[in-house]
């Protein structure tokens, strides 16, 4: 049904975690398209319309209040997932953690898929790293002036 394996050894209740962190007035948030267990090699467009529109159903059904889509999967559409999200019904903050070579919003009168987006590359212990990571908040190539810290585009109780 395209929804993701979760091992129930080491998360028996996925959605119960969630509504354990709501309880304690947290918010709770997914990794999609992650490194570690990412989908690749899907050819079929029915399978591939099906892991997105079960991914988005895993993070209704279990009541997630966020999801960081990453880059290490096939599934990059992100205009998809927000039309997903936004279907659902229920208010998702989207994390854009894609490397992509187009930065937003290009235009801030065009509707952006996401709320917000990183500018810089992973983390690491490591001073090039964390200086790169810091530059990263410089002049970006279109001479725009790019904010090193997470900041919200748009309201984050909708996905657009």
């Amino acid at each position: 049904d395209g929804r993701p394996v979760v091992n129930a050894q080491s998360c028996p209740d996925m959605k119960g975690s969630v509504a354990h962190a709501h309880t304690l007035g947290a918010t709770a948030g997914w990794y999609a398209n992650n490194c570690i267990c990412h989908e690749n090699g899907v050819k079929n467009a029915s399978d591939i319309a099906a892991i997105y529109r079960g991914s988005v159903a895993a993070l209704v059904d279990y009541g997630y209040d966020a999801v960081k889509l990453d880059s290490c999967s096939e599934f990059k559409n992100i205009s998809r997932w927000a039309e997903l999200m936004e279907s659902s019904g229920r208010p998702i903050v989207v994390e854009n953690c894609m490397k992509v070579s187009k930065q937003y919003p290009v235009n801030p009168n065009e509707a952006c898929p996401f709320n917000f987006f990183r500018v810089s590359g992973d983390i690491s212990p490591h001073w090039e790293n964390i200086m790169r990571n810091l530059v990263s908040g410089c002049n970006g190539t279109d001479g725009s002036r790019r904010i090193p810290i997470i900041l919200f585009r748009t309201n984050p109780t909708t996905s657009t």
